[in-house]
């Protein structure tokens, strides 16, 4: 498949890693990144993308319009890898529709878009006979939506509760252990655990999005963000974190789905509860249904590598669907 990357910083840098492991790599026919732009209609080659990865030597072509890239429709599949950035939703959302209307399938790594209003792209989506690919928006590595479909199919889902943040429980975790705040989070950017800009992971925003956008696949409606139901870890201190250590307690930040509402906050939890035993910077999705049992689904590490191999499965699925 052609493919373009619209974004190459941490995550389409380790994407392109990612694929130049592999014996079948798609073909790239197009990176943007940021005011300039490669394209190669034949697919820029492992030498060259090695080249790039290991010098950041990247062309000085000035970037085109998105229409203009789409005009000679040589491309299959776009990765939207910009930042999350919410000020920005409107306006990616805009460009994105204009992806979904020439009939390229989208698998995203920036929130933004999607949680600005999901339903619109897949409608598009749908239309046009595109595809969404929406595991980096939505845990990576965690199979969410997954156990939601599969696991509780047949069944009415009445809540959903996530740790869904690798940067929160890596620092809590360190915190606990005796580092200060900032000591844990400067180990977290170190090991590619947390972005270079953090504030979204401690303020509960990402967390909220991640839930949002899965609420919304599922439920087949746009769940909106509610700022004032979101608290973040900045207020924990490493006096408070102790003290529930010696309870056998833990803070855990926690996103929950209820009621059409999602919330995220930290809460206290003992040791005979799930989220007290996710550690590093381990993810896990719990749900209630009315018919079933509840259950869950846990990931073990997180970083950028599980990012990339999240966007390769995106890849692979939309390839089996579309038949390509």
């Amino acid at each position: 498949m052609n493919v373009a990357l619209n974004g190459c910083g941490r995550v389409g840098r380790a994407l392109i890693e990612h694929w130049l492991t592999q014996e079948d790599m798609p073909k790239i026919v197009l990176i943007r990144r940021k005011n300039y732009q490669w394209r190669r209609k034949d697919g820029l080659s492992r030498e060259e993308l090695s080249t790039f990865l290991d010098t950041g030597r990247f062309p000085r072509t000035k970037v085109k319009s998105i229409q203009d890239n789409l005009y000679d429709r040589d491309i299959d599949v776009w990765f939207e890898l910009t930042p999350t950035d919410l000020s920005q939703a409107e306006r990616v959302h805009r460009d994105m529709q204009s992806v979904l209307i020439s009939g390229v399938s989208i698998i995203f790594a920036n929130k933004a878009p999607v949680v600005h209003d999901y339903l619109k792209l897949k409608r598009l989506a749908d239309s046009f006979g595109a595809e969404l690919g929406l595991s980096a928006v939505m845990g990576a590595s965690l199979p969410g939506l997954a156990l939601a479909r599969y696991g509780a199919m047949g069944a009415t889902i009445t809540e959903l509760a996530g740790s869904l943040n690798a940067t929160t429980n890596f620092v809590l975790e360190q915190m606990e252990q005796g580092q200060t705040f900032e000591q844990a989070i400067d180990q977290a950017v170190r090991l590619g655990i947390a972005e270079g800009d953090w504030s979204q992971d401690i303020d509960g925003i990402d967390s909220a999005i991640k839930l949002s956008i899965l609420a919304s696949v599922l439920f087949e409606r746009n769940v909106p963000l509610d700022r004032s139901r979101i608290q973040g870890i900045r207020h924990l201190t490493p006096a408070m974190i102790q003290r529930l250590k010696a309870q056998d307690k833990r803070y855990k930040l926690i996103a929950r789905y209820r009621e059409g509402e999602v919330s995220v906050s930290a809460e206290e939890c003992s040791i005979d509860q799930l989220f007290y035993h996710i550690g590093g910077s381990q993810k896990i999705l719990w749900l209630a249904t009315k018919e079933l049992s509840d259950m869950s689904v846990m990931s073990g590490r997180s970083g950028l590598a599980e990012v990339a191999a999240s966007l390769q499965r995106d890849l692979v699925a939309i390839q089996q669907e579309l038949g390509r």
